[in-house]
């Protein structure tokens, strides 16, 4: 990430290692780690299955707003990180940026055909570019024979 956004890389310390599945006691409170890669290979969310609630950060959104995948995030790992949430019992999403939802089930939907469509889009314009290499590189050919 310091790569991505040009910060110079600090030596730092890891005080807690999260891994899925880790719970953090909080006194009143115990949050469940789960891993969701996708935005970025390292996203985890936090679950407080009491109170039903979803520390989101930047993988799901009020209004089914996803984070975008950046350089380490892949769309089909976030497609299925969300399907992934989507099988919570969660009252309430409090994500990194943005509202707090109240509709879970809807903001999950809505995530995850988003989720689907980039991936759709996304196939569709990788198909778009390997057409067009196979036709400059054919191109290409037929020009190296002409020259000979």
């Amino acid at each position: 990430m310091n790569q991505a956004f040009e910060s110079s890389l600090e030596d730092f310390h890891i005080d807690l290692l999260l891994t899925e599945g880790t719970e953090i006691d909080l006194g009143d409170f115990r949050l469940r780690v789960i891993h969701t890669p996708g935005h970025c290979s390292g996203a985890v969310c936090f679950l407080e299955t009491d109170n039903g609630l979803l520390f989101s950060g930047d993988t799901v959104m009020a209004n089914g707003v996803i984070g975008g995948v950046l350089g380490s995030g892949n769309i089909s790992d976030y497609l299925d990180s969300v399907r992934h949430l989507s099988l919570l019992r969660v009252e309430k999403i409090l994500p990194g940026h943005g509202h707090v939802s109240t509709d879970y089930d809807n903001d999950i939907k809505r995530a995850i055909e988003r989720l689907e469509l980039l991936l759709d889009e996304s196939k569709i314009l990788f198909d778009a570019v390997r057409h067009s290499q196979d036709s400059f590189d054919q191109i290409t050919r037929s020009l190296r024979k002409l020259n000979m």
